[in-house]
């Protein structure tokens, strides 16, 4: 799990104090319907089914690299081409254009080296195993849990990293692509970090999957907490990638809280992995911003879905061991964190896409997480470090 290395992806003094926050004292009890979904207005604005999908370069970027990044996109569906950064293993980082490029080193000035590769760690593979048969929702059980309000999560996923409590799904074999519409919470609504924790507070949403050896990757958005130099990044969701290669885990681009957005994440190609996000940025503009990476020779991760798991998480990272009463939290029974509409298929095949019907839910620990489950493709979550009594 992505929670495990939390201390390692936070940027630019995320853990400085914040101001207090209404939210810390907000009623959780109470009830609300999972209806609410994304406006058909944002929804057909987010979708970008008419990009032409042209391979742009900036003459900026060297011939080599301008190869490389070629070979990359041209793997990508054709509407996430527009803005897109690219992870080698070694560390080098190339775009397409030369204002993400800087936006990134200044996002994530302190991961990179003195030759300009983001710094590497001396850490293992990232692994996960599959919950528990207990934790299984199919038809035999969904009816039973669906559509009865808000509720703990079924099964302790039985953690014992301690790194903070979150909700997780996982699917079906088979599978490397993920599509899901999702609502973000805002420190306005839905979202408080507790400015004296000293465990580093984290609140992140995401994606991602597993190969047939559990060798994982985390994918997704992480919350940058206001740091009270008002960068750009501050009071923001940004895109991260975890598991690919050994470097140092750094965010990209920057989306407002409060919002819908879509996200999509796949296998473009054997051990490559792209995260597409397209929301609202920080002005204001849509923007849709691809995020591809390489994977270790040691993984297996097949286009095909060979052997493969999608999942999806929501948390409230921390730094180990947790402190699971500072009261920190990432949704509210009033605002909580959407998964809506979520679909799941083969990585070079966006028409493969199907439903989810069967599914692995778990929760750490169970009393850390509320949920208001529709199905397995729909579901409202809370988490945070205090107890939710439903």
């Amino acid at each position: 799990m992505f929670k495990r290395f939390a201390a390692l992806t936070l940027v630019g003094g995320l853990f400085v104090a914040m101001s207090s926050n209404a939210l810390a004292t907000e009623n959780i009890t109470g009830k609300t319907s999972p209806g609410s979904t994304i406006p058909a207005d944002v929804k057909a604005k987010l979708d970008r089914k008419g990009v032409k999908g042209d391979i742009f370069i900036d003459a900026s970027v060297s011939a080599s690299d301008k190869e490389k990044l070629s070979k990359v996109m041209a793997t990508l569906d054709k509407e996430d081409r527009e803005n897109v950064l690219f992870i080698d293993q070694d560390g080098s980082v190339i775009a397409n254009r030369s204002e993400i490029v800087e936006e990134f080193r200044k996002q994530n000035k302190d991961k990179f080296d003195s030759n300009g590769k983001l710094k590497m760690k001396d850490e293992k593979p990232l692994k996960e195993t599959k919950p528990d048969d207990k934790c299984k929702i199919d038809a035999t059980n969904l009816m039973t849990i669906a559509g009865t309000g808000w509720k703990n999560a079924e099964s302790n996923c039985g953690t014992t990293d301690r790194t903070g409590p979150y909700r997780r799904v996982i699917s079906d074999k088979g599978y490397s692509r993920f599509h899901t519409n999702i609502y973000l919470p805002s420190k306005a609504s839905g979202l408080y970090i507790n400015p004296n924790s000293t465990k580093g507070d984290t609140a992140h949403i995401y994606t991602g999957a597993t190969d047939k050896d559990g060798d994982s990757i985390d994918i997704g958005l992480q919350y940058n907490n206001p740091t009270g130099n008002n960068f750009p990044w501050d009071d923001t969701w940004a895109m991260f990638l975890r598991g690919a290669g050994n470097v140092n885990v750094p965010t990209y681009a920057n989306f407002q809280p409060g919002q819908w957005v879509v996200m999509k994440f796949y296998v473009p190609s054997d051990n490559s992995v792209a995260l597409n996000v397209t929301g609202y940025d920080t002005t204001g503009v849509i923007r849709s911003s691809t995020i591809t990476g390489t994977m270790g020779w040691f993984s297996d991760f097949k286009a095909d879905g060979t052997g493969m798991n999608i999942k999806k998480v929501t948390s409230m990272a921390q730094i180990s061991p947790d402190d699971l009463t500072t009261g920190s939290q990432l949704g509210s029974t009033t605002t909580p964190v959407k998964w809506e509409n979520g679909r799941i298929g083969k990585g070079n095949d966006s028409n493969s896409l199907a439903p989810m019907t069967v599914g692995w839910f778990c929760g750490y620990n169970i009393n850390n997480v509320l949920v208001d489950f529709t199905d397995h493709n729909n579901e409202h979550v809370v988490v945070g470090t205090r107890t939710f009594t439903p």
